[in-house]
């Protein structure tokens, strides 16, 4: 049950929803009354309001012995059958109370924070320079508000031949994490990015290196290109430029709106506890 549900998330994730939806059917085939599946099936293609599958959530949504996240799971894709069925105000019933029983915060000035240190912190002038020796392939980032679609264009280029995706890597985030705690041994309290300032060229060289090794695909020699998307990564967007001066970048933009509506709309399990208000949502949009 566990495998199916892994690798119909990857296969969602990368887009093939064909794959994934086989998965996840057949982890409903081994498990009926699997929130995860019938709610992954549900964003896959919205059930009918009076078919068997949401009859079940229904039942599901009543369910106090559910975990948090897959009961919020489930009310969420009461919403969007309700949506989808022209019940709008029922919808955003639940959808507000999927969002209510969401956990987590979101402090606009601590982003506002990071975003100014960037800002301030990256200058491509003073960077160190990274010698690139190898002939990997060329990374791209797709990056952008979530919901923007960022995973529709990763999907496209990625049925190019000789063009990869990783998916939602947190590689750049992890890449970043282990190369600041090395720099803030010798200069702590640097915050967010004022520690940039302090790394050397072999120190940015071996990051290079890290995030190569973790990310470059089997059968390389055939790659041209390799996609990184996760939306998070538009505020790493300077060390990435850092550590991959010959990397590409795409910053997707939709209608705040349409990216406003789509974020409350849907329920994410972590990582987004910013969709959990209009303002908030608003502020994450500027922010990105």
């Amino acid at each position: 049950i566990v495998i199916w549900g892994k690798l119909g998330a990857r296969n969602l994730a990368l887009g093939d929803k064909p794959a994934a939806e086989t998965a996840f059917e057949r982890m409903l085939e081994l498990a009926p009354d699997s929130a995860l599946a019938l709610t992954a099936l549900n964003l896959i293609k919205t059930f009918a309001p009076d078919s068997k599958h949401a009859k079940k959530l229904r039942l599901l949504a009543t369910d106090t012995s559910l975990a948090n996240s897959e009961a919020t799971g489930v009310i969420n894709a009461l919403g969007q059958i309700e949506a989808a069925a022209g019940n709008t105000k029922k919808a955003f019933h639940y959808f507000q109370k999927a969002k209510d029983n969401t956990p987590g915060d979101y402090v606009p000035n601590d982003l506002d924070t990071k975003v100014a240190e960037q800002r301030q912190a990256f200058d491509t002038q003073a960077s160190p320079d990274v010698a690139i020796k190898e002939a990997n392939p060329q990374f791209a980032f797709v990056v952008g508000p979530p919901r923007s679609g960022t995973t529709l264009l990763a999907a496209m280029l990625s049925r190019h031949a000789k063009v990869v995706s990783n998916g939602e890597s947190l590689s750049l985030i992890n890449t970043k994490a282990a190369i600041k705690q090395i720099v803030q041994q010798d200069f702590p309290g640097t915050g967010y990015w004022r520690w940039c300032q302090h790394t050397s060229p072999n120190l940015v060289a071996a990051a290079r290196q890290t995030f190569l090794q973790k990310n470059l695909p089997h059968g390389v020699e055939q790659v041209s290109t390799v996609i990184e998307k996760l939306p998070q990564n538009a505020f790493e967007m300077g060390f990435a430029q850092m550590i991959l001066p010959d990397a590409k970048f795409i910053f997707m933009a939709r209608h705040p709106l349409d990216v406003g509506l789509s974020l409350f709309t849907n329920s994410f399990a972590t990582g987004h506890a910013y969709s959990k208000k209009w303002e908030w949502i608003g502020h994450m949009i500027r922010a990105s």
